[in-house]
C-alpha cells in the first residue's frame, strides 16, 4: 500500500492503528515502533511551499489546510489540530471577500525502517469487521516536522 499523508492530531503516535477513510486513530501500538526501528532524515534545504489567494468555497480551505473531508462530514466541524480556533464555515460563506495565506516548511522526516511487526490480539481475526474497527486499515509509520502557519480571513 502506498504511503498516505494524514492530518496531524496531537494524540498521534508512531505505530498507532489508523482509519484512513474517517481519518481517526485506532488502537495504540498496532505495530512495533521503537527508537531502534526508526530513522530520522533531515531535508536540506528545507522544503518551503507558500500560497496566498482569494477563495470562494470553503472546500478550498479544507483542501489547502489538509483538513479531513470525511471527518468534516462526519462531525460537521472543520477542526485543525494544533490550532486554537475551529474554522467557522458560516462566517466564511457570509464574507464578501475571503483571503487565505498558507506557508509550509518541511524540515525533518521520521519513518519506520522497513516493515513493522504487528501485535495481534486474541479473538480478533485479521480481515474481520472487528479487526478493522480495532486496528484500522493502516498505521502511522512516520511523521514529518512541518511548520505550517495558515490563516483564512
Amino acid at each position: 500500500m502506498p504511503l498516505l499523508l494524514a492530518r496531524y492530531d496531537d494524540a498521534m503516535r508512531q505505530g498507532m492503528g489508523f482509519n484512513s477513510y474517517t481519518q481517526t486513530m485506532c488502537i495504540e501500538s498496532a505495530v512495533e515502533a521503537t527508537d531502534e526501528n526508526m530513522i530520522t532524515s533531515q531535508t536540506l534545504p528545507p522544503k518551503i511551499t507558500y500560497l496566498s489567494k482569494l477563495f470562494e468555497w470553503v472546500s478550498e480551505v479544507v483542501h489547502t489546510m489538509d483538513i479531513s473531508r470525511a471527518a468534516t462530514i462526519k462531525t460537521s466541524r472543520m477542526e485543525v489540530h494544533g490550532h486554537i480556533n475551529v474554522l467557522n464555515d458560516a462566517k466564511i460563506n457570509d464574507a464578501h471577500v475571503s483571503l487565505m495565506v498558507s506557508v509550509r516548511v518541511m524540515s525533518r522526516i521520521t519513518n519506520l525502517k522497513g516493515s513493522a511487526k504487528s501485535f495481534p490480539i486474541d479473538g480478533i481475526e485479521a480481515g474481520s469487521p472487528r479487526f478493522n474497527e480495532t486496528f484500522g486499515d493502516s498505521y502511522i509509520s512516520g511523521m514529518y516536522s512541518l511548520d505550517a502557519p495558515s490563516a483564512a480571513a
